[in-house]
């Protein structure tokens, strides 16, 4: 029984970080091709926030909780989905060297 808890465990965390790596490749991929439905960053970021523009918000585990609080909390208001991506992955330091804070829009904003 231990070990089948323990195999279950290693799966999870394997599919929880495949789905990490699916989400920042989408988040490159549409950085690349439609970076007008993209932002990265603080500012611009929590701007799309505010107008309601986010579909998807992008937080990487090492910002300090007060940055992640007040981003949820905006996020919240736009029933926008919220994901904490780790550092375990290159792409999880792609985002943090981005600033630690992306997002993919719902609609494309003049910025």
């Amino acid at each position: 029984m231990h070990e089948l808890v323990e195999k279950s465990r290693d799966l999870l965390a394997q599919e929880a970080v495949i789905e990490e790596k699916n989400l920042l490749n989408k988040f490159f991929t549409m950085l690349a091709k439609e970076p007008e439905k993209t932002t990265y960053g603080r500012l611009q970021t929590k701007k799309a926030l505010e107008y309601g523009a986010v579909d998807l918000l992008l937080l990487s585990e090492n910002l300090d909780d007060k940055t992640t609080d007040e981003f949820m909390e905006i996020a919240e208001k736009f029933n926008t989905k919220v994901e904490i991506i780790s550092v375990d992955t290159q792409e999880g330091i792609q985002l943090k060297e981005l600033g630690g804070i992306a997002s993919i829009l719902r609609f494309a904003l003049n910025q």
